[in-house]
């Protein structure tokens, strides 16, 4: 499989797969990923199933972004780890105990998300890659 067949195959099974994401898998720079995802005849729409800065419009969570994209936010680790220990129904100083982080960075952490327990919001989330550790 060439290095385009790799990237086109990697995006289509990966819906939110980001460009540092798919570096790793396969080994090339973002530049060589970007031209790789233009020039394919098999992706629709082009960039829209990576993850970059703007917002994506066709991810399933560009209703709940605001300031940047979401799926973007969530390839931090600890971010994820708050924001699972959120839908729990723990409080800031629960999730910094448990995390081992201080109740200022959790607060930081969901302060760039919306509200986890907002209705649909979970429901998105599920079968992005971007959540898989």
């Amino acid at each position: 499989m060439n290095t385009r067949e790799h990237i086109v195959s990697l995006v289509k099974s990966r819906r939110g797969v980001s460009f540092s994401k798919l570096k790793g898998c396969t080994d090339a720079g973002n530049g060589t990923i970007q031209y790789h995802i233009n020039k394919s005849d098999e992706l629709e729409r082009k960039r829209d199933a990576v993850v970059h800065k703007q917002r994506c419009r066709e991810c399933p969570l560009r209703q709940y972004c605001s300031r940047k994209c979401i799926v973007k936010l969530l390839e931090n680790k600890s971010r994820r780890r708050v924001v699972a220990k959120r839908t729990e129904g723990k409080s800031y100083s629960e999730i910094a105990d448990e995390v081992g982080i201080d109740k200022s960075t959790v607060s930081y952490h969901l302060s760039h998300l919306p509200d986890v327990n907002q209705q649909g919001f979970q429901k998105c989330l599920q079968g992005l890659s971007v959540l898989e550790d």
